[in-house]
């Protein structure tokens, strides 16, 4: 999996509804496009940064840098600003994960290497939610919501405990519903869907509850038909466009993630892009 894929994959799992992870961002800088980038005279302590990239590709002096918010990876498809490459940095360690997919020790040496950031916190490993030992102790390999008994899941390490008892109920992979993200990484499921489990043996939609939120039958994955497996699953009220993890419906539609499948109560084929 290339970085951008883990870096996006990495967001969908921190910023996942119920849970309670938040990154620290800078405050926003909004570029004066009168500035002309190439004259750093202009920049003085009451002006504001000039603006760079875009779909113009617009560039930083020497020795300048052109920075954009967090979480966006392509300097072309956004506006940044220019902020000048640091000489020195601090040893505090306040870490960052860059658009390269490394983890840098704060945000002066991730200016110093010309890297944007993807999240703040350390870079987050990729990992195989069925071998035992694939991330250190003390971390989880979690996997997006959903992918249960598919084979070839990519999931990334996580803390077991910090902020997960607060997540609220949650469904895992193997049936049981959780009080919280806590007890269920310890038990070592992954994670089906927010929420209570819902019924188990449906035949379609009929079956499963009706109101708010919306619950489908979703099939076994990879079956597409009626299963002895297929249970009810609600339907996500809100899915991360972040989240670059693509898989194929039954009617061979190709969907960014699986969130964006169950929004629209398709049953899944499997992983990757339809063939």
């Amino acid at each position: 999996m290339n970085a951008n894929k883990l870096i996006s994959l990495a967001m969908g799992l921190l910023i996942a509804p119920g849970c309670t992870t938040k990154f620290d961002t800078p405050e926003d800088s909004h570029a004066d496009t009168h500035h002309d980038p190439t004259d750093t005279n202009e920049i003085g302590p009451d002006t504001e940064p000039p603006s760079c990239g875009g779909p113009g590709g617009v560039l930083c002096p020497e020795g300048w840098f052109c920075d954009i918010d967090w979480g966006l990876c392509n300097p072309w498809d956004y506006v940044g600003w220019c902020v000048p490459v640091p000489t020195a940095c601090p040893d505090t360690y306040e870490p960052v994960c860059g658009c390269d997919g490394v983890t840098y020790t704060n945000d002066c040496y991730r200016q110093q290497a010309l890297q944007l950031v993807a999240y703040y916190g350390e870079c987050l490993v990729p990992c195989d939610p069925f071998m035992s030992g694939s991330c250190q102790d003390d971390y989880y390999c979690e996997a997006p919501a959903g992918l249960c008994g598919l084979d070839d899941i990519i999931g990334v390490c996580v803390p077991r405990t910090p902020d997960c008892e607060y997540s609220g109920p949650q469904c895992g992979c193997d049936g049981i519903s959780y009080n919280n993200a806590c007890d269920r990484r310890a038990a070592g499921a992954l994670l089906d869907h927010e929420g209570s489990c819902g019924i188990r043996g449906c035949i379609s939609n009929m079956d499963c509850p009706s109101g708010s939120p919306q619950w489908f039958c979703e099939f076994e994955p990879g079956a597409c038909t009626v299963t002895p497996n297929a249970h009810c699953v609600p339907v996500p009220e809100w899915c991360d466009p972040m989240e670059d993890y693509p898989v194929c419906g039954c009617d061979n539609t190709p969907w960014a993630n699986n969130c964006f499948r169950r929004q629209a109560m398709a049953q899944i084929a499997g992983i990757g892009g339809c063939y």
